[in-house]
């Protein structure tokens, strides 16, 4: 159960299930028996008492003030007097043909217990769907009591259950609605932010969560923690679009003196000629340092444009096809160490740009080649696996800390420096390759080999 709506719902429903069912299951198995001998008891001692004090008050004022006797609600005293619960009752006084002599209509189940009273010297008792009714004969008077008690709770539902079922199901109805609502309340906020923030993760820096969403206006945790995140998107892409910029614009400037640079030292060979060996040495190192400027240049600004890169080439490509290209290229450098490029497999072809793929392949296999032993392979294996086109590329060297493989892939990020500055390497290439990766909605990951060396996992979604 994955939906955090529905398991608030379903927590929630099941909590109010058990309450109700619970209720209604110690309702059912209680015994009302206490109830009525309450009421049994109380008109067994009152009872007389009651009866001739009735009977009297008809005699000696009239049905009027008989009535006024016999309405509990209409002197709250009278039940206290009795020591009688303070809930709604009723009394009746019956004359011997079975007339009510307040002139009141107490029902056939009232009437019925009355003519039975004549004729009996216990006391009477009925019970009916909505009250108990006890009723007795007045000594040495030609009348007899009735007296009504509401049902409690239990004796109610025991008695006709399936009003009260249709009412229990009626609340029930209402409290899953607001649990329903409660629930989306909650999850449904969390929802928008979780997709927010996973869109914000996949590279959108523009994701945020709409300003204009109701529930970002109230004052809760979730609504304060969606404007907390906009607060943080907002600033953090800021920072990275400083960055990008930042990057583009010192590449832009080296440029220039770069290419001055370039120019000189030609002019400069070109003055001094041939004739001074240790000048051609000192030239030769200027040419070096300035070319290896200019691809660190060129490789800052391909990073930042990764970044950024237009959807508008793509175009279905083969990745055996790139492959084999960036393979023949290689394999040339990679002969003057004795180290053969293998490949092997196969995969689907993808959608992307051709110039994109082709740099981060050359990018990953050419690290390989730097680092693989002499004489030794680099493996290349395509395969297709759960929808992504995947190609492995393995070194036979000395492999990484395992401390620096989530760093790998970042900018500038070089294991040892040393190594890296005599291999000409500073730290872009690979970073490049995850920036082409990822503009394609792929990734790359590496990893040690069991048996040594390197190897980077590269993933594309296969496109139709």
């Amino acid at each position: 159960m994955k939906s955090l709506t529905l398991r608030i719902f379903v927590w929630y429903w099941a909590a109010s299930i058990v309450a109700v069912g619970g209720f209604c299951l110690l309702s059912y198995w209680s015994d009302p028996a206490a109830h009525l001998e309450h009421w049994r008891v109380a008109a067994m001692s009152a009872g007389p008492l009651i009866g001739q004090g009735a009977a009297h008050v008809y005699e000696s004022m009239g049905p009027e003030c008989l009535l006024q006797l016999l309405e509990p609600e209409r002197d709250p005293h009278f039940t206290r007097m009795l020591g009688l619960p303070s809930v709604r009752t009723k009394a009746y006084l019956f004359d011997s043909t079975g007339r009510e002599l307040t002139g009141r209509d107490p029902g056939a189940e009232t009437r019925a217990a009355a003519r039975e009273a004549f004729s009996s010297i216990e006391l009477v008792t009925r019970r009916t769907s909505h009250a108990t009714i006890l009723a007795w004969s007045v000594k040495g008077k030609p009348y007899a009591m009735t007296f009504e008690a509401p049902l409690d709770f239990v004796e109610a539902v025991r008695a006709d259950p399936w009003p009260w079922i249709a009412r229990f199901g009626a609340v029930e109805a209402a409290f899953v609605f607001m649990c329903f609502l409660l629930a989306r309340t909650i999850a449904g906020p969390i929802g928008e932010l979780r997709n927010a923030t996973r869109a914000f993760a996949a590279g959108d820096l523009e994701a945020r969560i709409d300003p204009a969403r109701p529930w970002l206006k109230r004052c809760d945790s979730i609504s304060g923690l969606a404007r907390d995140f906009n607060n943080m998107a907002a600033r953090i892409s800021e920072h990275v679009e400083s960055q990008q910029r930042l990057l583009r614009d010192i590449s832009h400037e080296l440029r220039s003196p770069l290419t001055r640079l370039g120019l000189a030292t030609g002019l400069l060979r070109k003055r001094l000629g041939s004739g001074a060996p240790a000048c051609d040495e000192y030239i030769a190192r200027i040419e070096k340092e300035s070319a290896a400027i200019s691809a660190l240049v060129d490789n800052t600004l391909a990073a930042a444009r990764m970044q950024e890169a237009p959807d508008d080439q793509a175009q279905l490509i083969e990745p055996e096809e790139v492959l084999a290209g960036v393979i023949s290229d290689a394999s040339f450098e990679a002969s003057s160490r004795g180290v053969t490029v293998i490949r092997s497999g196969s995969c689907p072809p993808v959608r992307g740009n051709f110039m994109l793929l082709r740099s981060a392949f050359d990018n990953v296999i050419r690290n390989a080649i730097r680092y693989t032993e002499s004489g030794s392979a680099v493996e290349v294996e395509l395969a297709r696996k759960d929808g992504f086109a995947v190609i492995k590329v393995r070194d036979h060297g000395p492999g990484v800390p395992e401390s620096s493989l989530p760093h790998l892939f970042d900018p500038f990020y070089r294991v040892e420096d040393s190594r890296d500055r005599d291999s000409g390497g500073a730290g872009l290439g690979l970073a490049i390759a995850r920036a082409a990766l990822q503009a394609h909605q792929g990734s790359a990951q590496a990893s040690n080999r069991p048996d040594g060396g390197l190897e980077v996992e590269m993933r594309l979604p296969q496109r139709p």
